[in-house]
């Protein structure tokens, strides 16, 4: 199964550990988001249209979304993947709380990461990890 993660953009240092974590697993993790360097939101309009493009074509090509909502956010990147994958009809998993309606249309709610790879099974991470 191809999973990709949408969660907040600062949050992507902590959420490698959550996909290093899926991967151990046996799951094709495709969010490459989370693997740029840490910039901040300011970004030339050309990077942005090819970042655009690049995570719709990644959330295209998995068969699950799972959106992490534990960080409160001030940019809307993660729930606008969350509607590409609820339009191509995506099994979605919300990790964190419910922030808006769009995210009631999750097959299954997790309170945090370490509740999700409970139910799945996965030994405990060495070290305690958030979002």
């Amino acid at each position: 199964m191809r999973i990709y993660i949408a969660g907040k953009y600062t949050a992507q240092a902590r959420l490698r550990t959550e996909r290093e974590r899926l991967q151990a697993l046996g799951y094709l993790v495709d969010c490459t988001w989370m693997d740029q360097p840490e910039q901040g939101y300011a970004v030339t309009p050309e990077r942005a249209i090819s970042e655009a493009f690049r995570d719709i074509e990644e959330i295209r090509a998995v068969d699950a979304m799972i959106i992490a909502t534990l960080d409160d956010r001030n940019t809307g990147g993660r729930d606008d993947a969350l509607g590409c994958a609820i339009a191509w009809g995506h099994k979605i998993v919300l990790i964190g709380p419910e922030r808006n309606i769009f995210h009631s249309l999750a097959a299954r709610q997790f309170d945090s990461w370490a509740d999700f790879f409970e139910e799945a099974g996965a030994p405990a991470p060495e070290a305690p990890t958030v979002a």
